[in-house]
């Protein structure tokens, strides 16, 4: 089925606004979820993220989930995640639990078990996002946007990039 969006188009689903998870003071023994797409460089950007947010808190595990492509449902990733890392269908309970469910599923308010969540992507799809957040009923979903293109940069390039938006994510984790 082919599907077309029109950031124009108001769908009733957007009409019903999805409240954002209630943000944290701190991500000390935080579980960060990780969820990549498939594209060049987009596990190691999220992975120097993670590395420039533990100088700044005390973040317990990290949850990897690489998809196998972009085009492909979060659902069906193929999780890279850490020892023991059970598959999107089995439901880990605690915390870890929770983190990976948030990963493992579409990653939306609404979906991660109230867990703040913000997506990461580049500047020339941010129109792009904003209307399918607003065609979900998530207006105003947490996004930091990096330059394009991203694929073909050296990992000293991609490390600098993801320094460039590390406050941007930290603010849109935390209440600040």
């Amino acid at each position: 089925m082919t599907r077309i969006l029109d950031r124009r188009f108001r769908s009733p689903a957007a009409e019903a606004a999805v409240a954002r998870a209630p943000r944290k003071a701190s991500l000390d023994g935080a579980t960060i979820g990780l969820l990549a797409n498939g594209k060049s460089n987009g596990m190691a950007l999220l992975d120097r993220i993670v590395e420039r947010l533990r100088e700044r808190h005390r973040i317990g595990d990290v949850v990897r989930v690489a998809k196998t492509n972009a085009s492909a449902p979060s659902s069906t990733a193929t999780p890279r995640c850490s020892p023991g890392a059970a598959r999107p269908s089995s439901r880990p309970s605690g915390t870890e639990g929770r983190a990976r469910r948030a990963v493992c599923s579409t990653p939306s308010p609404s979906r991660s078990g109230g867990i703040p969540a913000a997506a990461v992507i580049t500047e020339p799809f941010q129109s792009t996002a904003e209307a399918m957040a607003r065609l979900a009923g998530m207006t105003g979903y947490p996004v930091a946007a990096v330059p394009h293109p991203f694929g073909s940069l050296s990992p000293a390039e991609v490390r600098a990039r993801a320094d460039t938006i590390v406050d941007s994510i930290e603010r849109l984790l935390l209440e600040r």
